[in-house]
């Protein structure tokens, strides 16, 4: 699995987390999650001074009881025709090699990704601010019918 691969999915959320979680599967470990934060100016015209989530960090536990680290989030190319992904990546082995995937929705049209880029951002964001940060870390990172540690 290490190494770094593109590909492109109908529901790139879904694809990166079963990529996360691997096939046995494994298991968020939910109080060593965290969000990913940043200037919410990189998005819309807000104050740099207030904050946009990004995407998660945390661990995951697996069928063998080995703790690995993931992150997954929202990323942007800053180019002249900027390019949206949804960036996840896992360790294999506690403190081994990472392996690394970036999604593209392939129903995305060209010249959709700072669009699409913003509006999951700012989606995110108000999701925590609503539901509070465990509701919205459970929301983010579940796939249906699989449940965190």
């Amino acid at each position: 699995m290490a190494g770094h691969r593109i590909i492109s999915s109908p529901n790139p959320r879904h694809a990166a987390l079963s990529f996360i979680l691997g096939e046995s599967p494994n298991e968020v470990v939910w109080k060593n999650c965290q969000f990913i934060w940043d200037s919410r100016g990189l998005v819309d015209t807000a104050s740099d001074d207030q904050v946009a989530v990004f995407g998660a960090k945390g661990t995951i536990i697996t069928q063998e009881n080995e703790l690995l680290q993931f992150h997954l989030r929202h990323c942007l190319d800053f180019t002249p025709e900027p390019r949206y992904r949804l960036h996840a990546a896992v360790e294999e082995t506690p403190g081994g090699l990472v392996g690394e995937l970036d999604l593209r929705n392939q129903k995305m049209t060209f010249g959709d990704d700072w669009i699409l880029f913003q509006s999951c951002v700012l989606e995110l964001t108000e999701q925590v601010k609503v539901l509070g940060v465990e509701k919205a870390m459970r929301i983010f990172l579940s796939i249906c019918g699989v449940h965190g540690y």
